[in-house]
C-alpha cells in the first residue's frame, strides 16, 4: 500500500519532468533548425527590397494595370513588409542587452584621465559598431515598410479609379428610338446563334463520336452522380433530417435538420450538374467552342437555381412548422420560398447569357437594353421579398401544426424580429434596387449591375454566416456540457453558464468582422487592401505616444485563459489522485492548491 502511495505521489513530478524534458526537446530543434536555415546578408535582402519597390513603382507609371496584377503586386509588396517588420523586430530585440552591456562598461575615460585597458576598449568599440549596425537595419526597415505603404496606396487608388471609370462609363439610353433599333436586331440574332450552337456542334462530331464516345461518357457521368448523389441524400435524411415523431424538437435538431434536407433537396441536381460542369472543362471532351461555353454556363446557372430553391425550404420548412428556424407562418414560408426561386431562376437566365456570350462582340445598346431589362425583373423580386409582412408572425390555424410551431424569441411581445435593424436595413436594400433600375434606365448597365449582383451576393453571404453562427452556438453549448468540463476541470453550472454567454459574444463579434469582410470583398474591395488594413489595426494602433498591439493583447488572453484551464486541471489532478494518498492537513492541502493557483 505504501508502495502504492509512493508511486501516485511522484505522477505529478514526473508529468512535468515529461513537459520539460519535450519543451527542451523542442527547443533544441528549433535551434538546430535556425542554425541550417541560410541566411542572406542584410545588404542583399535591402537590394532586393529596392529592386522589388522601384519595378512596382515603374509598372504605376503604365496607362493601366490589370486587377490580377495589382493583387500579384500587394502580394509582394506585403511580403517585403513582413520581411522588413521581422528584421526591425529581431534588430531591436538585439539592441537591448547591447545597451545594457554598454552601460555596464561604464562611460569612456575623459580626456586627461589614464586610458582604459586595451580588451575594454575593444569590446567598448565592438559594442558600438553592432549598436551602429543594428539601428541602421532599424532604420532601412523602416524606410522599406515607408515605401511599401506609398506604393501600396497608389495601387489601391489606380485600381480604384480604374473601378469607378468602368462603372460609370455612359452607355446610350435604353429607352431612346435609336437603341432599341440597333439592339432589338442583334438580340434576335444573338439569341438564334446560342440557339443554334447545339445543331452546329452536333454535326461536327464523327459517327463514333455521337454513338460511341458521347453517350458511354454521359452515362458514366449521370450513373455516378446518381449513386453518389442517393446514398448521401439517404443517409443525411435517414440519419439528421426531420421527423414527425420528434413533435418538439430543440433548436439544435432543428438546425441539423435544416443542413440535413439543405444538403439532400440540393445535393443530386447539384452534383450531376456539378460533374457536367467539370467535364466542360477536361480538355479531351467532346465539348468544344460555343456549344461547351453553354452547357458550362447552364450547369452554373442550374446549381445556383437548385440552391436557391433548396435552402429556402431547408431554413424555412414551409411544411414542417415545428422544425422551423425562423419564427414566420408557413403562408409566409411559402411565399418567401417562391420568391427567392423566382429570384434564382430570373438572376440564373441573366448569368446564363452573361457567359455563353462572354466571347461574343456585343453593341452598347444591346448591353443597355438587355441590362434594364433583366434588373428591372431583378429589382421587383428584391423588393417582394423586402415586404414586411413576409417577415412578420402571425397566428396560424390552431391545430397541432399551430401549437408545435417555435414561438418568437423573447415571448409574444416581439412580433418582429429586430425591429429598428432590420427595417432600416430593409429600406437600405429597397432604395439601392430602386437606384438601380433608374442607373440602367439613364444609360450606365454597369453601375446597375453592379448594384443589384452585389445586393444578392450579400443576402446570400449573411444568410451563410446565419447558419455558421448558429451551428458553432450549438457546439459551444455541446463543448461546455461535456463530461469532460465538468468532471475532468470541475466546473460548476454557473461558472459554464458564463463561459458560454462570453464565448458566444466572441462569436457573434467574429461573424460579423467575417461578414464586414466578406461584405466588402463582394463590392470590389481587394482581400489585398484588406490585408494590409488588418495588418495595421493588429500590429500598430497609436493613441498619442502609447503604441497598441491587438495582436499582442489577444496572445496574453490566449495564454492567460490556457494557463488558467491547466492550473483548474492541475488543482483538480491534485485534489482526486494525490493529496488522498497523502498524511497533509487539509489546510496545508488547501494551502498547496492555492499557491499553485497564483
Amino acid at each position: 500500500m505504501r508502495g502504492v502511495r509512493l508511486r501516485t505521489s511522484f505522477k505529478l513530478p514526473l508529468v512535468l519532468l515529461v513537459i520539460v524534458m519535450l519543451a527542451s526537446i523542442g527547443a533544441v530543434c528549433a535551434v538546430a533548425v535556425a542554425q541550417t536555415t541560410p541566411q542572406r546578408p542584410f545588404a542583399r535582402v535591402v537590394e532586393e527590397w529596392t529592386t522589388a519597390l522601384d519595378r512596382a513603382a515603374q509598372e504605376l507609371a503604365a496607362p493601366e494595370i490589370s486587377p490580377a496584377r495589382a493583387q500579384a503586386l500587394q502580394r509582394r509588396l506585403r511580403g517585403i513588409e513582413a520581411e522588413a517588420r521581422a528584421i526591425k523586430a529581431d534588430a531591436t530585440a538585439a539592441l537591448a542587452p547591447l545597451r545594457s552591456q554598454l552601460e555596464a562598461l561604464g562611460p569612456p575615460p575623459a580626456e586627461g584621465d589614464q586610458p582604459e585597458a586595451p580588451e575594454i576598449a575593444a569590446e567598448r568599440q565592438r559594442i558600438l559598431q553592432d549598436i551602429t549596425d543594428y539601428e541602421s537595419r532599424i532604420k532601412q526597415a523602416d524606410l522599406a515598410i515607408a515605401r511599401v505603404k506609398e506604393i501600396s496606396d497608389q495601387i489601391a487608388a489606380r485600381t480604384l479609379q480604374q473601378s469607378l471609370d468602368r462603372l460609370f462609363r455612359k452607355f446610350p439610353s435604353p429607352l431612346a428610338p435609336h437603341t432599341l433599333k440597333v439592339a432589338v436586331p442583334e438580340l434576335v440574332e444573338i439569341v438564334g446563334l446560342l440557339a443554334g450552337a447545339p445543331v452546329e456542334w452536333w454535326q461536327g462530331l464523327s459517327p463514333e463520336q455521337r454513338w460511341r464516345g458521347l453517350p458511354y461518357r454521359l452515362g458514366a457521368l449521370v450513373l455516378f452522380a446518381l449513386v453518389v448523389g442517393w446514398g448521401g441524400r439517404w443517409a443525411l435524411l435517414h440519419w439528421f433530417g426531420r421527423t414527425a415523431a420528434i413533435e418538439r424538437p430543440s433548436y439544435a435538431r432543428r438546425l441539423t435538420g435544416a443542413v440535413a434536407h439543405g444538403l439532400a433537396q440540393g445535393l443530386i441536381p447539384a452534383l450531376i450538374f456539378g460533374i457536367i460542369l467539370y467535364g466542360t472543362t477536361v480538355p479531351s471532351n467532346l465539348l468544344n467552342g460555343l456549344f461547351a461555353r453553354m452547357v458550362a454556363a447552364l450547369s452554373t446557372v442550374l446549381i445556383l437555381i437548385v440552391l436557391a430553391w433548396a435552402i429556402p425550404r431547408a431554413v424555412l420548412a414551409p411544411d414542417w412548422p415545428a422544425w422551423r428556424l425562423l419564427p414566420i407562418s408557413s403562408t409566409h414560408a411559402r411565399m418567401i420560398t417562391r420568391r427567392i426561386t423566382f429570384l434564382a431562376v430570373v438572376f440564373g437566365v441573366d448569368l446564363f447569357f452573361a457567359l455563353a456570350s462572354a466571347n461574343l462582340v456585343l453593341s452598347d445598346a444591346l448591353i443597355s437594353l438587355y441590362t434594364l431589362i433583366t434588373k428591372v425583373l431583378e429589382a421587383a423580386a428584391i423588393l417582394a421579398l423586402l415586404d414586411v409582412r413576409l417577415w412578420q408572425w402571425e397566428e396560424e390555424e390552431k391545430g397541432p401544426a399551430a401549437e408545435a410551431a417555435p414561438t418568437p424569441p423573447g415571448g409574444e411581445a416581439p412580433r418582429r424580429m429586430r425591429v429598428s435593424y432590420w427595417s432600416m436595413l430593409r429600406r437600405l436594400v429597397g432604395v439601392a434596387a430602386i437606384a438601380a433600375v433608374i442607373m440602367a434606365a439613364i444609360g450606365y448597365p454597369n453601375l446597375s449591375r453592379y448594384v443589384i449582383q452585389n445586393l444578392l451576393l450579400s443576402g446570400l453571404a449573411v444568410g451563410v454566416l446565419f447558419l455558421i453562427r448558429g451551428v458553432i452556438r450549438e457546439l459551444i453549448g455541446m463543448a461546455l456540457r461535456a463530461r469532460f468540463v465538468q468532471v475532468q476541470l470541475g466546473l460548476p453550472h454557473k461558472i459554464r453558464s458564463r463561459y458560454k454567454f462570453w464565448l458566444r459574444v466572441l462569436l457573434d463579434f467574429v461573424v460579423h468582422v467575417a461578414g464586414l469582410v466578406v461584405i466588402l470583398i463582394i463590392w470590389g474591395v481587394p482581400a489585398e487592401t484588406i490585408a494590409v488594413w488588418a495588418a495595421d489595426a493588429l500590429q500598430e494602433i497609436r493613441i498619442g505616444n502609447v503604441t497598441i498591439s491587438l495582436v499582442d493583447i489577444l496572445v496574453a488572453v490566449a495564454v492567460f485563459t490556457l494557463v488558467l484551464i491547466l492550473t483548474r486541471a492541475l488543482q483538480r489532478m491534485l485534489a482526486e489522485q494525490v493529496f488522498p494518498h497523502t498524511d497533509l492537513d487539509i489546510g496545508v492541502r488547501n494551502s498547496l492548491s492555492a499557491g499553485l493557483g497564483y
